[in-house]
Formats: structure tokens, C-alpha cells, sequence
């Protein structure tokens, strides 16, 4: 039993995720908002924003997945996949 925490903490780790991200960008965008968003969710920030950038453009699929994370039908952790972040990731520029 004491043991129990190791398995069930980073399963709800992953569960809290999506909720606790989308209403910490609503707090992070307000002007007395103090502090620095996590640099640990700072990539799947920028893939999240891809995806709505696509989705607004008229991506169907970037829409989908839109619709299906922010009604938590599927994880954030789908934003961290190799395929979505190559989709949808801002590209870094190349520095010489």
C-alpha cells in the first residue's frame, strides 16, 4: 500500500494536465498575474498554439483535436506526441 502514490500520482499528473493548463493561461494572460509559466509545459504551450493557429485557419484535424482536448476526451499528452509537435510546433530557425 505504501507504494500505491507511485503509480497513481503520474496518472493523475497526466489526468490534471489539460484542465489545470487552460485555466493557468487565463491567469497568466491577466496584467497582475505574477510569476513565470512552467518551462516543463513551455513546448507543449507552443504545440497547443500551433494547433489553434491551424485549427483557425481551417485545419480539420488541428480542429478535432482542438475540440477533443479542451473537452478532455483526450489528454494534453496527445500534444506531445512526435507527429502532432512536428504538425504543429513552431518551427526554431536555424542559426549559423
Amino acid at each position: 500500500m505504501d507504494e500505491l502514490w507511485r503509480q497513481a500520482l503520474p496518472a493523475i499528473y497526466q489526468e490534471t494536465r489539460a484542465p489545470w493548463l487552460f485555466a493557468s493561461l487565463a491567469d497568466f494572460a491577466h496584467p497582475d498575474c505574477t510569476g513565470d509559466f512552467p518551462t516543463d509545459e513551455a513546448a507543449t504551450l507552443a504545440t497547443w498554439q500551433g494547433v489553434l493557429q491551424a485549427s483557425a485557419t481551417g485545419d480539420a484535424e488541428a480542429g478535432a483535436l482542438v475540440y477533443a482536448l479542451s473537452t478532455l476526451q483526450v489528454p494534453l499528452g496527445a500534444l506531445d506526441s512526435a507527429e502532432v509537435a512536428a504538425r504543429y510546433a513552431p518551427r526554431q530557425a536555424a542559426t549559423d
